[in-house]
């Protein structure tokens, strides 16, 4: 899945009419998950263990992490938040990486935002970005069947390897990563 690169910071600065909106540090561990900016960049793994996937809104685009509805959940009860949302996702990459993160973090907890646009950019070959048209998975209909197809285009922002097996029906990452089913 295409989570922000490891040990990263930086900060969201937003400016309207030439004056400055937001300042805002962003911060990623070892895993790619957002956390505090003063945090360690190890992941925190200890129990219970919640992993979040959504966009902008889930991964708290707008505020510090410790605003976030992720870092609140976590902090009630007591457990580690694995905030892996992106700004522009939708149930495409939701999907991809849930398949990746589930069986390799194990949460006690999967927490999806479920909103209206979400499915709509599942519908798209291209995710919603300023500028820019980001090549991103993406659901059709294939007679009966929902099927989720590879991004059109190879893109560095969501680098997926992928090849089609017909014999298995599924779409594979590489040979290292987990499988992804083209079916839902």
């Amino acid at each position: 899945c295409a989570l922000p690169i490891s040990c990263s910071d930086g900060r969201l600065t937003l400016n309207y009419m030439g004056r400055p909106v937001h300042d805002i540090p962003i911060r990623h561990d070892a895993g790619g998950f957002r956390i505090s900016d003063s945090a360690s960049c190890a992941t925190d793994t200890s129990r219970p263990r919640l992993l979040f996937l959504g966009c902008s809104f889930t991964e708290g685009a707008d505020c510090r992490n410790e605003e976030t509805f992720a870092s609140m959940a976590a902090r009630q009860i007591h457990g580690a938040a694995l905030n892996a949302a992106v700004s522009s996702y939708g149930y495409g990459q939701m999907l991809v990486s849930a398949r990746e993160m589930v069986p390799l973090y194990k949460p006690d907890y999967l927490i999806v935002q479920c909103s209206p646009w979400l499915s709509e950019r599942a519908a798209d070959r291209y995710a919603p970005s300023y500028g820019l048209r980001i090549p991103s998975p993406y659901f059709v209909a294939v007679g009966d069947k929902l099927v989720l197809r590879a991004p059109t285009y190879p893109s560095r922002l969501f680098s997926m390897q992928w090849e089609y097996d017909s014999a298995r029906s599924k779409l594979y990452k590489d040979r290292k990563s987990t499988r992804l089913n083209s079916s839902h």
